[in-house]
């Protein structure tokens, strides 16, 4: 007898569709194999296929399963999909469309469900984090309650956010509690903050038995929720940090610190959730663990539900990202907890001075006198490494002294730009010096505007009376006016090619005729031959119909 062996399933996942509209919260599908022989699970993925709005526009992650590497025959698991961010475009919330994409051996895989975003709320973090829609809690004592906030509901976008409510459900909601408030005043139900406002919210874990704890807080009594967890633990020792990670920060100058500014550290808070009393105990592992310290403060002895801070430092002369393990141990037992450490050297940030570097009208084509900037470390040190400088393309605007400023010892890099309008009217942009080895950036606004000088004059011709050769005429005149946008630079005002001097012009015209100025041109005809006479008056300018020009026509008898 011959066969094959069956692939998993029948596989399905139900919903096909997540429709999520606040960010930062979760959603469930169920993953069922309804086979005779057990499903291969090789990855599941939740990504975007389309944004309609800025790069930072909703994506997805998968904030929890329950589905292993393999799922039994005629069984389900669970894989929670988590919607962040969320942000306004064009008016309106931006949008987003992806994929949960399950692969695994059955027969008709993969499995996908749609997953769509319209998020017009979003929950973020101190700090306006993105919220990946999971309040996870470090393992408490039994019947003893730890506090988190931090949670905060806002809109995405200049527009207020729906209201919130918050329903506690799932395996154990009796462990945790939620409470909501708007600008420091508790809200029942239905929090709505308006543009600008958050609602904040606190939640607090009291496990009522060992072993892993879950709940949901149901978010506007729908779909999508915040997963809580945690984990409860018997009497003895146990102790909670105050932090899921460390993360550290110095600056350097370029040469040596005359201060010896090298030393970063933050405080720990430590809360011993056990029956016993905790002490404190502290080592490194990880490839930077040489570089890190750590100092007890009040936490050598601390008694059953009190709290101490301890200290979490490092120490480097070299630039650099820098990565260790810190290992809290309970000194009075073998209870420890883990941290992860992030470290940064770097040099100081560089202020660019001034800020703002305005310029007057100029007409389109032409470039101004060119303005300075600096850009120096304002605790005085070196410079030491390079930045760079960059305008819009295209600009109005023009580095003249080149776009770097290199590693040097000099303290104060100086650049300068000057104005290149290619268009008309107010001009306003940014000029971004990057430094190279930070990637911190400092924007210089440039402020112009664009403007081209324009000839009016008051005739085109003058024509004077017939005269008898030898006399002189009363001068008769006509009016230039600048039109334009723009200062009118006049070069020179003449009249090329009058035989023997029979047309003379006078003039109180300045060099430079301000926009809506006008000036005065006389022209006198004294004809020193008969016949009939003609000339021009010629004006040279920076306007666009240079030259211009007037004709003079009379007749001598």
């Amino acid at each position: 007898m011959t066969g094959t062996t069956p692939n998993g399933g029948p596989v399905t996942i139900t919903p096909s569709t997540l429709s999520f509209t606040v960010g930062g919260t979760v959603q469930d599908v169920t993953l069922s194999n309804f086979g005779s022989t057990p499903l291969a699970i090789k990855s599941m993925t939740a990504t975007v296929t389309t944004v309609n709005g800025p790069p930072f526009a909703p994506t997805y992650s998968i904030a929890n399963t329950t589905c292993g590497s393999t799922l039994p025959a005629q069984s389900v698991c669970t894989i929670s999909v988590a919607s962040l961010g969320g942000v306004e475009f064009n008016g309106e919330p931006a949008t987003s469309a992806g994929t949960l994409t399950v692969v695994d051996d059955a027969a008709g895989g993969p499995q996908t469900a749609a997953l769509t975003s319209t998020n017009t709320g979003e929950f973020v973090t101190t700090g306006s984090e993105l919220f990946s829609g999971v309040a996870s809690f470090p393992a408490n004592q039994v019947g003893y309650q730890q506090t988190q906030n931090g949670y905060n509901y806002q809109s995405t976008g200049h527009y207020g956010a729906p209201g919130l409510s918050l329903a506690l459900s799932g395996s154990d909601p009796g462990d945790f509690t939620d409470s909501i408030s708007l600008g420091g005043s508790p809200v029942a139900s239905n929090c709505a903050p308006g543009l600008g406002q958050q609602c904040n919210v606190t939640f607090s874990f009291t496990p009522s038995a060992a072993g892993a704890r879950t709940a949901k807080a149901v978010v506007n009594q729908g779909n999508q929720y915040i997963l809580l967890t945690g984990t409860g633990v018997g009497p003895g020792a146990s102790f909670t940090l105050g932090s899921s990670s460390i993360s550290l920060a110095s600056n350097l100058p370029s040469a040596p610190d005359p201060y010896s500014n090298t030393q970063a550290s933050v405080p720990l808070t430590i809360t011993n959730t056990g029956t016993t009393t905790f002490g404190f105990s502290a080592s490194f592992t990880g490839p930077n663990a040489a570089l890190m310290a750590a100092s007890a403060g009040n936490c050598a002895s601390v008694a059953p539900q009190a709290s101490c801070t301890a200290t979490i430092g490092f120490s480097s002369t070299s630039l650099g990202t820098f990565t260790a393990s810190v290992i809290i141990k309970d000194a009075n037992s073998t209870f420890s907890r883990n941290l992860p450490i992030i470290a940064n050297t770097s040099y100081w940030p560089v202020v660019a001075s001034p800020g703002l570097l305005q310029f007057g009208l100029q007409a389109p084509g032409t470039t101004s006198a060119a303005q300075t900037f600096t850009l120096a470390d304002p605790n005085g040190y070196p410079l030491g490494h390079s930045f760079s400088v960059t305008l819009p393309s295209p600009s109005n605007f023009v580095l003249t002294e080149g776009s770097t400023c290199p590693a040097s010892l000099t303290q104060v890099c100086t650049l300068a730009i000057a104005f290149h309008p290619f268009q008309t009217g107010s001009v306003t942009e940014y000029a971004t010096a990057t430094d190279e080895i930070s990637g911190d950036t400092h924007t210089i606004e440039l402020i112009g505007s664009g403007g081209a000088a324009a000839v009016s004059l008051s005739t085109s011709a003058l024509v004077f009376p017939a005269r008898s050769s030898g006399t002189t005429s009363i001068p008769m005149s006509f009016t230039l006016t600048n039109t334009g946008t723009a200062n009118l630079t006049i070069s020179s005002i003449s009249i090329p090619g009058a035989v023997n001097g029979n047309f003379t012009q006078t003039n109180n015209c300045l060099s430079t005729v301000a926009v809506s100025g006008t000036c005065t041109i006389n022209v006198t005809f004294a004809p020193t031959t008969t016949g009939s006479q003609t000339a021009a008056v010629q004006i040279l300018s920076n306007a666009a119909s240079s030259p211009d020009s007037v004709s003079l026509s009379g007749t001598a008898n």
